[in-house]
């Protein structure tokens, strides 16, 4: 325990340069030493990390070394297995987020190995499983403790009596298994594990593996849930909403005696210049200088500053392990989410100008309408999703509900299929009470209705989908962006679809939106930049008279 109490200090006095998560762990622990209600056995923190000693390193040059534990693992190795209430495990679901190379699958499958054998569920028939999206990811923490379990059998001969090792499982002998588990899997009902370890849980498109394994631990008295991941590139993704509940834990904004965490990852103000700051890698990566080793992460910082956006990208988000919009990222999440593009606009907006961009998406799916003031550079999305539908798109993972519930202007027309008379009434409503100038939709998918709004006197334009028509308006969005100058008032829909977007460039340089490899939505980014585009367009054929930028000058891009 000696270790345990060493992390604590040295978090404590900054001798370990941590964030503020890992102080708030610690926090945590010192202020749960004092309650009645909770007991901290020392003996089973000191067996397990005993147990956990005896393993050894399964690949790359620590391989067949002993376990060497560092002292991050031995305080979350010791809260995991002493803290008790009413004399069982307190914390039966564990969240740990860390960056890459820092030896989490091995500690997963230490884990693994210790739940099957030696935690108090081993004496009931453990079934212990390695989850993850796809079988070759599930393998990867199974493998490592089949390894491991080989290597232990071959030093102490009580524990070769205890074990059956085999290729795709692992069995104890008097009952139990241990074997690797994928969501793809045709057997994942009638599970009932004592210990589920989620790998890289921010690969998922959704939480219904993490579901079926929690609800299967109702029969056990003692079960675990581990999660172990790094961050990802989904921000409102499942894994992403788990650990802003972890964050909440910890900051003691909601309570959760059961749900332990650790999270490894820079401070905000870290974020700016953390390539170029080693000084600070450290929070993201506490094995640091063992494993990843320094010249490894130098490397990639080097390949992050020379080869552009999306090795910057993945260089926060895998290295230095921060959530991430989009493997490409176009404006990142901080940027867009800044406090004064945040801020609500409170004038009354009746009579402003104002332009529009119209995306008609196919019957079965979302269309987007957004409004630009170019007077407050305000942008308001309204989107709209057939009734029947919602319920479906929810269970991809996308909170269409929790939206429907909140001010993100979605709107819901009945049946199975969007009936476009709602937004004709919608669109004629705002040319009534905005002085609407121009609304820019798209000629592929027009239909009936923009004929009827053209013959309701609404100023319609099509807007070309190509890179010449859409690199303007992008590259405007981009410069009000960075001058802080465009508001949307933190619209989690459209702050959401933003993660969505990946920038095509074609051969001059010109960009356009794109949704690269992912499946969800990007229709309010596009409808916010045609109706930015209808804005620039309308003022440079007005440009000898009176125009919106005679304020602040025109943007030529």
């Amino acid at each position: 325990m000696i270790q345990v109490y060493e992390f604590i200090e040295d978090v404590k006095s900054g001798k370990l340069v941590s964030n503020k998560y890992i102080k708030l762990a610690v926090k945590r622990f010192e202020d749960d030493l004092k309650r009645k209600d909770l007991h901290f056995d020392t003996d089973s923190a000191q067996a397990a990390l005993d147990i956990l000693g005896l393993l050894k390193h399964t690949k790359g040059a620590y391989k067949g070394q002993p376990f060497g534990i560092q002292s991050w693992q031995a305080f979350f190795i010791a809260n995991l297995y002493g803290w008790k209430k009413n004399g069982k495990r307190r914390f039966r679901k564990v969240y740990a987020q860390i960056a890459r190379k820092n030896g989490k699958s091995e500690l997963a499958a230490a884990i693994g190995l210790m739940e099957m054998f030696f935690s108090p569920e081993a004496d009931k028939t453990p079934e212990v499983y390695s989850a993850a999206t796809k079988r070759d990811q599930a393998k990867i923490v199974f493998e490592a403790a089949c390894s491991m379990a080989k290597q232990l059998a071959e030093d102490s001969p009580a524990f070769k009596k205890l074990a059956d090792i085999f290729k795709h499982h692992i069995e104890k002998k008097d009952g139990g298994i241990f074997r690797a588990l994928a969501s793809d899997s045709n057997s994942l009902d009638g599970l009932s594990p004592s210990c589920a370890i989620i790998d890289e849980m921010h690969a998922h498109k959704d939480s219904s593996l993490l579901k079926v394994l929690e609800t299967g631990q109702g029969s056990r008295s003692n079960p675990l849930l581990l999660i172990i991941t790094t961050s990802g590139f989904s921000i409102g993704g499942a894994c992403h909403k788990y650990y802003q509940v972890v964050c909440n834990i910890l900051e003691n904004k909601i309570q959760d005696d059961a749900t332990f965490g650790m999270i490894f990852q820079l401070d905000e103000e870290d974020i700016d210049g953390a390539v170029n700051n080693p000084d600070v890698w450290v929070k993201a990566n506490p094995c640091i200088g063992r494993t990843p080793n320094w010249e490894y992460m130098k490397s990639m910082a080097l390949s992050a500053k020379n080869e552009g956006a999306t090795a910057m990208t993945e260089f926060l988000c895998k290295n230095l392990n921060q959530w991430v919009s989009s493997q490409s990222v176009w404006i990142n999440d901080e940027d867009w989410m800044c406090e004064e593009m945040s801020a609500k606009i409170e004038e009354d907006l009746k009579g402003e100008i104002c332009y529009a961009g119209l995306d008609l998406a196919s019957v079965q799916d979302t269309t987007a309408l957004v409004l630009y003031f170019p007077k407050y550079n305000l942008v308001k999305p309204f989107f709209w999703l057939p009734e029947d539908r919602v319920g479906i798109r929810a269970v991809d993972g996308v909170p269409y509900l929790d939206w429907l519930k909140e001010d993100t202007g979605l709107m819901t027309t009945p049946g199975n299929a969007t009936d476009y008379n709602f937004i004709k009434k919608k669109i004629i409503q705002f040319n009534d009470v905005y002085d609407l100038k121009l609304v820019y939709y798209d000629r592929y998918n027009s239909s009936q209705a923009v004929i009827d709004l053209l013959e309701e006197g609404v100023p319609m334009e099509p807007m070309s989908q190509g890179y010449l028509a859409f690199n303007r308006p992008m590259k405007e969005i981009e410069k009000m962006v960075a001058d802080k100058q465009l508001v949307h008032e933190g619209n989690p829909m459209m702050r959401w679809q933003m993660g969505n977007v990946v920038l095509k460039t074609d051969e001059y340089g010109n960009i356009k939106p794109n949704k690269g490899a992912s499946s969800e939505k990007i229709d309010g980014v596009v409808a916010m930049a045609m109706a930015i585009g209808a804005c620039l367009q309308d003022n440079y054929k007005n440009i000898g008279s009176k125009s919106i930028y005679e304020d602040r000058g025109f943007r030529d891009i």
